[in-house]
């Protein structure tokens, strides 16, 4: 049977009944786990910090998987928002072998989350296209939740691009999500900052880096081809 969804992102959906007996008190009430998501986004920025001083256990951390998975089917504020985008910083200007396995859970999460957004934003401006001429700038406190939660995300590739880029799978797969997430936003804004984003990246060493830049590049003229001509 054909799944619409790589390996990573299906384990996010395993039916909760599974990991239940793991996490009684987690999973018996819904209602208090909405409560509580403030809480437990706060709880996954401390175990992370707690991880890179070396202070944390893998009782404690392996729980960070279904924190995530779970968060999914709640609604994140931009407050929240923030902070995961934070927790994807952080992890990823440390060298840490523990901080290397969480981060694939961590982007998976991050990525089906921002693409679910992503997704109703498209709906959006297929019933109003003016919707895809407002400007998106990165970190900006927009009084529309959505749309500061849209910054978050762009303020977050961009930080990401100006790492300097190392010759590892975990560098690779940041830089090169990051510039999925630049391209998708720039169908949903215009995002100023996104054609020199791609253009950082079209001479970049690492195979994926390059060919999301490539892509997203060919995207961005295909978008605004009368740039093609200056």
């Amino acid at each position: 049977m054909y799944l619409p969804c790589t390996n990573a992102e299906l384990m996010l959906f395993i039916p909760f009944c599974i990991m239940k007996p793991m996490f009684p008190k987690y999973y018996d009430d819904d209602s208090a786990a909405k409560k509580n998501l403030v809480n437990r986004i706060s709880w996954i920025s401390d175990e992370i910090d707690r991880v890179i001083a070396g202070t944390s256990i893998q009782e404690e951390y392996s729980k960070i998987y279904f924190y995530l998975r779970d968060a999914l089917s709640l609604d994140i504020s931009r407050d929240d928002f923030a902070i995961i985008c934070d927790i994807l910083y952080r992890a990823s200007i440390v060298k840490n072998k523990t901080i290397r396995h969480l981060e694939n859970d961590l982007w998976s999460f991050y990525c089906t989350l921002s693409y679910k957004y992503i997704m109703v934003r498209n709906n959006d401006i297929a019933d109003d296209e003016s919707k895809a001429e407002e400007e998106l700038l990165p970190n900006i406190d927009y009084d529309n939740p959505q749309k500061a939660i849209f910054s978050r995300m762009l303020g977050l590739a961009e930080a990401i691009l100006a790492l300097k880029a190392e010759k590892n799978k975990a560098s690779s797969m940041r830089r090169t999500e990051s510039l999925n997430l630049v391209s998708e936003l720039n169908y949903c804004f215009v995002v100023p900052i996104a054609k020199q984003l791609f253009i950082n990246s079209v001479k970049s060493t690492d195979f994926d880096e390059r060919i999301a830049a490539k892509q997203g590049l060919y995207e961005h003229y295909e978008i605004y081809d009368d740039e093609l001509e200056e």
